[in-house]
């Protein structure tokens, strides 16, 4: 149970098969920790990609918050060595960029930011990868 919010026109210069990595590992995290519904929203702001996968799950115990991103985190489950976090940071600051675990009202939620990766796709431009 998914649902998927994009800004119309939205275009991301990001390296495509890296962003997968990002929502692959952002989204499986969402099904074995949270709770659906599953959103996935981007959009640009001021020229910035910002790209958040939110899920109505307990969220992050307090005590984690400070290790989320952290390679082999404390508290992964059996069937992880918990380096999925700490790949979706390397990978969004491999693009100069920020991600960050922001709860909110009875929701888990990451913020994905990379500055100037985002633009309307009716602006001129060589390359066009797309989010």
């Amino acid at each position: 149970d998914v649902r998927v919010v994009i800004d119309d026109g939205l275009v991301a210069s990001v390296d495509p098969g890296r962003m997968e990595q990002v929502l692959a590992n952002l989204l499986t995290n969402a099904a074995k920790h949270g709770a659906p519904p599953v959103e996935v929203a981007a959009r640009s702001v001021a020229g910035d990609l910002e790209l958040r996968v939110t899920d109505h799950g307990p969220g992050v115990p307090g005590e984690a918050i400070g290790t989320l991103f952290s390679p082999f985190a404390e508290g992964a489950d059996a069937g992880s060595v918990g380096l999925g976090l700490w790949v979706v940071h390397t990978l969004t600051a491999a693009h100069g960029g920020s991600v960050d675990y922001r709860p909110d009202a009875g929701r888990a939620s990451f913020l994905v930011h990379i500055p100037g990766a985002a633009r309307s796709s009716s602006a001129p431009s060589g390359v066009v990868p797309t989010l």
